[in-house]
Order: structure tokens, then C-alpha cells, then sequence
């Protein structure tokens, strides 16, 4: 018994003699279908690029109902994302997960709310979904002291 394993989408013609027994066997692989994202996340109002490979070119199906092998989508919330793609061997099917991120709301509090003069003020940061920060004061004369890169 003789058995091949062949990870390629190409078919192979094997000749090989036994006791003088001329045998062809052909071996191809199965489908493999999978998506590339150009991104996993994406704001509300943005779009993603999906690529499909594994298949033959032009034989997809996607759950959005577009018959190419790239698609861009603007989803307007979390969504999976399916591709149906036929090979030589028959079909496969791959997913993916699209996720919506909310867009930071750059908000903070001061106290006291009605400072005097040479009273300090405390800014406290109320920011939502942010990853970093930025406190700019406006004043070039404080120099370094103008801009601080703390949450708080």
C-alpha cells in the first residue's frame, strides 16, 4: 500500500513501477479556504477589505452575496463575515469576525469648578474608549509642562 500526502492546490501525476506493472495514480488536495482581513476592528463609518484564498480564482460566494475573491464592506456593527470557495476537490467554507469599535469621547472634570486666583485646579479625565492621552494646557511658557501624557 502506498499513500502521498500533498499540501498544494496543484494536482501531481505519480508513475512508479511494480514487477514491471505500469500504475498512474493522481493525487490532489483538499480545499482549504481561508480570509485575510486588512483589519480585525474598525470604527463605525469605516470599511475592511476581505480576501479570500485557498480556492479557485473566482469561485466564491460570500454571505454578502459578492462572487469575488476580495470584497470591501462597511458593516454599521460587529458582524461575521463567510466565503464559500470551490477547489478541483470540491468546496470549503472559512469565517471571520469583524468587530465595531466605539470612537474615544474625549471628555474631563476640573475642580474647584470657580477657581480664584492662585488656587490650583485638578483635571480629572472622563475620556470613554480611549487608548492614549494627550493633556495640552495651551501655555508655551510652561515649556515640558504644557502637555503630559498621563490618564489623569
Amino acid at each position: 500500500m502506498y499513500s502521498l500526502h500533498v499540501k498544494s492546490t496543484y494536482f501531481y501525476l505519480i508513475f512508479f513501477t511494480i514487477c514491471m506493472l505500469n500504475s498512474i495514480l493522481l493525487f490532489s488536495q483538499a480545499c482549504n479556504v481561508n480570509i485575510t482581513s486588512s483589519s480585525l476592528t474598525f470604527c463605525a463609518g469605516g470599511s475592511v477589505k476581505l480576501k479570500a484564498t485557498g480556492g479557485l480564482s473566482g469561485s466564491y460566494v460570500w454571505s454578502n452575496g459578492a462572487t469575488t475573491d476580495s470584497i470591501i464592506v462597511t458593516p454599521t456593527a460587529s458582524t461575521t463575515f463567510s466565503v464559500v470557495g470551490t477547489c478541483n476537490t470540491g468546496t470549503d467554507n472559512a469565517s471571520i469576525n469583524i468587530n465595531l469599535v466605539n470612537p474615544p469621547v474625549a471628555a474631563f472634570n476640573s475642580t474647584p469648578n470657580t477657581p480664584c486666583a492662585n488656587t490650583p485646579i485638578v483635571f480629572t479625565n472622563t475620556t470613554v474608549s480611549a487608548t492614549g492621552y494627550l493633556w495640552n494646557f495651551g501655555d508655551p511658557l510652561s515649556g515640558s509642562l504644557n502637555s503630559v501624557t498621563t490618564q489623569n
